[in-house]
């Protein structure tokens, strides 16, 4: 009995790229959210399951600051960490060669037939270190809540958030093994040799300035459920 809790990025996530390849509708994205690859031994296969299948829909939260920020440290990993320092210098730094400037600017002209429409929008991206990479993870948040608005009726959806996750794992544990009718094997939710690691990112990654930039430029960007919800935990 329970449910079996899967993964999925959905859509409109992949970094080196242009905007036709990121910007993504509700249903688009909703599309994605039920495909993936498997591996038969020899090759990667692409591969797809039905929505029939899924009862219920969990949505978890990041600060979008911390997520820009946790990616810059990933992505320093894979490039040249001498060249992009951790914290402040170096994520403006990587900012400006992997996103603001990406493609020798290419991507920010095309931008403007998207999502940078008017001047206020262009000179708040400007300002903004990584504007498209917290485009990104607004869309993501505006299409999730549009798809579990719409799938409230029919569905169980519950969100979570990763801060609280990270001040108490053990109450996230029992309360999604709850929320997957499962009941766990141990006293405790996760066993105490096996808890998870969490790297905790803060804001010290961008000045004041910057997060004042970023409020606006998000706003201006979440839909009106995913602004709530920011301003609230992340903005307030």
């Amino acid at each position: 009995n329970g449910y079996v809790f899967t993964r999925t990025h959905c859509g409109g996530h992949c970094l080196a790229c242009m905007p036709k390849s990121y910007v993504k509708n509700g249903e688009e994205f909703h599309y994605e959210c039920y495909t993936g690859q498997r591996y038969d031994g020899e090759n990667i296969i692409p591969t797809q399951y039905v929505p029939e299948i899924v009862d219920k829909y969990m949505h978890l939260i990041r600060d979008p600051l911390t997520t820009v920020a946790s990616r810059f440290e990933q992505g320093r990993k894979e490039a040249d960490e001498m060249e992009y320092p951790s914290g402040a210098a170096g994520v403006h730094k990587w900012c400006h060669d992997h996103d603001d400037a990406y493609h020798n600017g290419e991507r920010l002209e095309r931008e403007k037939d998207w999502y940078i429409t008017g001047e206020e929008m262009e000179d708040l991206a400007r300002k903004v270190p990584c504007h498209t990479d917290f485009f990104r993870v607004v869309q993501w948040h505006n299409n999730a809540f549009a798809v579990s608005g719409r799938e409230l009726k029919r569905k169980s959806v519950k969100t979570f958030f990763y801060e609280d996750i990270q001040a108490n794992a053990d109450k996230f544990m029992i309360d999604l093994l709850a929320w997957l009718e499962l009941t766990p094997l141990h006293k405790h939710a996760i066993p105490i040799d096996d808890k998870v690691s969490f790297t905790v990112y803060d804001r010290s990654y961008y000045s004041p300035q910057d997060i004042e930039n970023i409020k606006k430029y998000v706003q201006k960007l979440a839909s009106p459920r995913t602004w709530s919800v920011f301003q609230k935990r992340y903005f307030s």
